[in-house]
């Protein structure tokens, strides 16, 4: 069934059923008329913002779980590629190792304030 066959029955089918007249808007098929344009206009704003610094994805959200793999998989390879490292300490290590060691002991893992 094409979208606009099932799109046009949705349509009728609230006005059939007095129930649904509350999901039914005179504006829709305004809209249904000028689908073609509103497509042709997601393709320009997409065509236009997507950059190699910026890309924009189409994620299919039909399926809940499919929708959320699609976005994991893309976060994984975005941050992936940033070849990111662990900070620089901004102690000396070594003198921290040595003062550490040194501790007693004895000492309780943590102060109690109660």
């Amino acid at each position: 069934m094409s979208r606009g066959r099932s799109r046009n029955q949705r349509l009728a089918q609230r006005l059939a059923h007095p129930e649904k007249y509350y999901k039914y808007n005179p504006e829709d098929v305004d809209v249904a008329k000028r689908f073609d344009d509103y497509v042709a206009a997601y393709n320009i704003a997409l065509t236009r913002c997507n950059t190699k610094t910026s890309p924009w994805y189409v994620v299919p959200s039909h399926r809940k779980w499919y929708r959320s793999w699609v976005v994991a998989k893309l976060l994984v390879e975005a941050l992936g590629s940033l070849d990111l490292g662990w900070p620089a300490p901004s102690f000396d290590v070594e003198t921290e190792r040595h003062r550490v060691s040194a501790l007693p002991e004895n000492l309780p893992d943590r102060i109690r304030t109660r």
